[in-house]
């Protein structure tokens, strides 16, 4: 009943003037809530996946290791033996060689050495991976050689955590110190910076262009540049995330442990539902608190690997912000205090959230920041999460919406499509005018009667489009065949869209074309794309002269011309009669009603393209008429049989030195050189001896 409207979405655009923690989702084409920003800062104190927790590394041979804690152990976990052994010959508590003191940190390099933080000795201790030979301990100690801590450079205190850069620079987490120390692979220390940056800092990783990131007790992630200068904070993992490389080991956000084969790249999950000190964990080891991964999981006292059986990770949980809203642009109607109809919204609202659409309209275009200051009272609408309602707002020719989405943390509202429908037209206008007089009571029967034209719409809405069923290329695809009914087609299944739609929308043109080597090549290159020669035989038989009673052959006769003229280029050799009742016809049978199409290979190359194209020629073909389906095979190719300049010539003779034993064929010509004008020409003297070997062509 209404003749116009507007459309908002992705496609065409929302025309949105402001936009408050929503987005254009492409995805879900619509606009959505905004994510919950995830922080760099987790209750484990890890970077959120960006890095391994604290106390764990994995070699490039894919073997983890673990620090424990609690009993100062170095835990080897080896994929081949399924088991965590502790590293022979390290560990223990005390201060001496190879002794621990409740270590945490641990880093693996690409040059083979390990470092780990030995933090009540106040020191690092660096192994060799291989074998786990002791190489050097870093960090002062007094006149016994005992560790201790200080402030000058090169003492820890209390190191926690370290990493190590693309050029094995190390940066050790001086805790006590508030500090971080860089040293070189000798153990000189480098530089120290943070002092007046950090305030207790705790982790520590290195992003691909050697950028630190450190995490502190305040709020965010505090970068640093290799030389130390403070290069800002981060807040959100989003901001950095695609500075990291992917670890073989991370940790999502329900606490499990995803760790990658190197070689083979499956996706395994060490999974744990009982008690670590069957394995000799402690609590304090993440790997452990933080339950782990599918495929690879723990039975009582060894780590067994199931390949076959990997449960599926559940989806990590997406917060979303509670409210966002967006103003539109204002919509112009072109029409004097235009009384705007309806709108009908498209919208998937998940349980628990809403969306909320209000309008005001006015006659004159209003600055946009008077819009956005408007009294709440001068909105109106305000549909709830409804899909097709009236607009409440004045007539005026100009109209703006405000469109409110809340959702519940862990659902969003998506908007994805709005259609305004104006001018306003009812089943009122069909009433006696009386009915229009007051305006309450007017309010109250549009109202009303809105309700039966809902009911209504959809029907009229089919009526008045439904000229798209009959253009091939509107109607829906399951109305092809009833549309090519009509023409007495017949679709094959098989056939892509796009082709049958093209096949009805030319049927017109084709069926007077029908039986035509034009309209054979038409019907095949809607099918094919290409236009293929179509060669009827009875172009290619040879002329018969027909001799009757009345026919004289004499001196003078000419057949189809001089060349053919008798006795001088027509030789009449050995026939034979033969005994058909009628046989005028024979020397036609076998061309007539027959012809050839000559299609290149690739297009039947498959029996079931070959099919196709012999059904629709035999659908297009005269009735009495019989073909041949020719494929024709590529010959001389450039680029993949022959390659011009190497193995190939063309239009180039060579010179020739004439010898006792040389022939004259084909392929040399006698004359001027290629580069002199004129026609080849050769001039035989008496120099020149030919003899039996050469051949003049």
């Amino acid at each position: 009943m209404t003749d116009k409207f507007l459309l908002l979405n992705s496609v065409v655009g929302f025309r949105i003037k402001e936009l408050e923690d929503l987005i254009l989702d492409k995805k879900e084409d619509g606009i959505r809530l905004e994510k919950v920003p995830k922080s760099m800062k987790d209750e484990e104190g890890s970077f959120g996946g960006l890095s391994l927790p604290t106390g764990i590394a994995v070699d490039d041979y894919g073997n983890i290791y673990v620090v424990d804690t609690e009993n100062s152990l170095i835990l080897k976990y080896d994929l081949c033996t399924e088991l965590p052994i502790p590293v022979k010959c390290v560990g223990g508590e005390g201060s001496g060689v190879k002794e621990f003191d409740s270590p945490i940190g641990i880093a693996i390099s690409s040059f083979g050495n390990v470092y780990i933080s030995d933090t009540n000795n106040h020191r690092v201790q660096v192994f060799s991976l291989k074998g786990f030979v002791l190489k050097d301990i870093w960090g002062k100690v007094n006149g016994d050689g005992k560790p201790i801590s200080g402030t000058e450079k090169g003492a820890f205190k209390n190191p926690w955590d370290l990493a190590v850069d693309s050029k094995e620079y190390v940066y050790v987490v001086d805790r006590g110190n508030n500090r971080i120390q860089k040293l070189s692979r000798d153990g000189e220390c480098v530089k120290t910076f943070g002092v007046t940056k950090l305030t207790d800092p705790l982790h520590i990783a290195i992003d691909k262009d050697d950028l630190i990131y450190v995490i502190d007790s305040g709020p965010m992630v505090k970068k640093f540049n290799p030389d130390g200068n403070f290069r800002g904070e981060v807040e959100y993992i989003g901001e950095v995330v695609e500075s990291f490389y992917p670890p073989l080991l991370t940790v999502d956000a329900a606490g499990r442990v995803h760790y990658e084969f190197k070689h083979s790249k499956i996706n395994l999950v060490i999974r744990h539902e009982f008690k670590i000190e069957k394995t000799g964990l402690k609590d304090d080891c993440v790997i452990v608190k933080k339950g782990v991964v599918p495929g690879v999981y723990f039975d009582k006292d060894k780590m067994v690997i199931d390949t076959e059986n990997i449960p599926e990770p559940k989806e990590e949980e997406i917060d979303y912000l509670e409210n966002g809203y967006f103003y539109s642009e204002a919509l112009d109607s072109k029409k004097y205090k235009c009384q705007w109809h309806k709108i009908l919204l498209d919208a998937d609202i998940p349980l628990g959230t809403s969306v909320t659409v209000q309008t005001y309209a006015a006659e004159t275009k209003k600055d946009f920041l008077e819009i956005k200051n408007l009294n709440e009272t001068f909105w109106q609408t305000n549909q709830k999460n409804a899909k097709n309602f009236l607009i409440q707002s004045s007539p005026g020719r100009y109209l703006w919406l405000k469109v409110i989405l809340k959702g519940n943390k862990r659902g969003t509202p998506v908007v994805k499509k709005i259609r305004i429908y104006y001018p306003r037209l009812t089943y009122l206008e069909y009433l006696p005018g009386i009915y229009q007089e007051d305006p309450e009571s007017k309010l109250f029967l549009e109202q009303f009667l809105s309700i039966f034209e809902h009911f209504f719409e959809g029907i009229e809405e089919e009526i008045d489009n439904i000229v798209r069923y009959f253009i091939p290329g509107a109607t829906p695809v399951k109305f092809l065949p009833w549309l090519a009914s009509w023409l007495s087609l017949s679709l094959d299944d098989k056939w892509s869209t796009k082709k049958k739609r093209l096949l009805i929308k030319k049927a017109h043109e084709l069926f007077k074309k029908r039986g035509t080597v034009r309209g054979m090549q038409e019907i095949l290159e809607i099918f094919t794309g290409k236009k293929f020669p179509v060669l009827e035989h009875f172009k290619i038989r040879k002329r018969y002269l027909i001799l009757s009673n009345n026919s004289i052959i004499g001196c003078n006769s000419i057949l189809w011309g001089m060349e053919s003229s008798l006795g001088v280029n027509t030789k009449i050799s050995n026939f034979q009669l033969g005994d058909s009742k009628e046989p005028i016809l024979n020397p036609f049978q076998s061309h007539a009603h027959k012809f050839s199409i000559l299609i290149p290979s690739k297009y039947c190359n498959t029996e079931e393209k070959e099919l196709m194209i012999r059904r629709i020629i035999s659908l297009w073909k005269p009735a009495h008429t019989k073909f041949f389906l020719c494929k024709v095979e590529p010959r001389f190719r450039v680029g993949r049989q022959s390659t011009i300049g190497t193995d190939t010539i063309i239009g180039k003779y060579l010179d020739v030195v004439l010898a006792d034993s040389s022939k004259l064929g084909r392929e040399i010509v006698l004359g001027k050189a290629i580069d002199e004008k004129g026609m080849p020409s050769f001039i035989l003297n008496k120099d020149i001896r030919i003899n039996d070997g050469t051949v003049i062509n």
